[in-house]
């Protein structure tokens, strides 16, 4: 990497070269060898972002046959065992499953890692920018994701209680608000909007 750098190439110079040089490799090496490790990125990303069936093939080859300088490169392949647990892995397996299939994700995440949980305001600011684009029920199904991995927030029950208020399920987000207060009491904007559902059904009755 240092010698495909200009400015570091000549500190190289100017502080004696031959002190952090590698073996005997010299700077065109370097830029060979920085080819090489780009082709196979690409190669990689290809295969695994785009499903490039040539791309694959290419990975499973031996460095030799793929026209590597003998001696130079040596490459393992290892196929992939699912996908890594992430919030952005978790969103990607959404966009191409849906949102139905949510609960059966955040599972097979969870296998390989148990305590594997997405993070709490990332799965609310996407619920909100669902919310923000009609999407109600989609982000219902991640706000109630959210309550059972974050089961102690306050927050995650206010959220819901707010959602749910949305789409007209009225005890459903009294039920939530009521939850969130029994988490934490001080919850003021649980308190506020309890209170003016329930004020709003008793002067229903």
């Amino acid at each position: 990497m240092f010698q495909r750098n200009e400015e570091v190439w000549k500190d190289f110079y100017d502080s004696n070269f031959s002190d952090r040089e590698k073996a005997d490799y010299g700077r065109e090496d370097g830029i060979t060898g920085y080819g090489w490790v780009a082709r196979y990125t690409l190669h990689f990303l290809d295969a695994y972002l785009k499903h490039d069936v040539a791309a694959m093939a290419y990975l499973k080859k031996t460095s030799a046959e793929n026209g590597a300088p003998r001696h130079f490169l040596s490459v393992a392949y290892r196929a992939a065992s699912g996908v890594a647990p992430s919030f952005n892995a978790f969103r990607a397996e959404i966009g191409r499953q849906g949102f139905d299939h949510a609960g059966d994700i955040l599972g097979a995440m969870q296998k390989g890692r148990s305590d594997f949980k997405l993070e709490e305001d990332a799965v609310n600011s996407w619920s909100e920018a669902l919310q923000d684009a009609n999407h109600l029920p989609e982000a219902l199904i991640l706000l109630k994701l959210n309550v059972q991995m974050h089961s102690d927030s306050s927050g995650v029950y206010a959220n819901l209680g707010e959602a749910y208020q949305k789409s007209g399920q009225t005890q459903l987000a009294i039920d939530n608000y009521k939850t969130s207060l029994e988490k934490d009491p001080d919850n003021e904007g649980a308190k506020r909007k309890l209170a003016e559902l329930q004020g709003r059904a008793s002067a229903a009755h």
